[in-house]
């Protein structure tokens, strides 16, 4: 990875973020909610397009209830290029 420092950075700077957020809640599900929140902001997706990478777009609302309809999982994890791949591979059923 390019910036592999840079990133490790991010990771830890997003478990800190998880953790506060979640830890400021009422809720009894505290560490389950910190896990859920750190997956969300600790992505590549989501780390490339908070520096402004254009390349890592995410899917339009059209991709993804396409996606959802050819039985593809949690489709807007994808970027819009990898979606139109895997929309791609499960139309020719590879």
């Amino acid at each position: 990875m390019k910036n592999e420092k840079e990133y490790e950075d991010h990771i830890k700077e997003s478990w800190e973020f998880a953790n506060k957020t979640a830890n400021n809640t009422n809720s009894e599900m505290k560490g389950k909610l910190a896990l859920i929140i750190f997956e969300k902001t600790c992505s590549p997706h989501h780390y490339f397009r908070q520096n402004g990478n254009q390349d890592n777009d995410g899917p339009t609302m059209k991709q993804i209830n396409y996606a959802k309809k050819l039985g593809i999982k949690e489709p807007e994890k994808y970027t819009k290029q990898e979606l139109s791949k895997q929309i791609e591979r499960a139309k020719n059923g590879t």
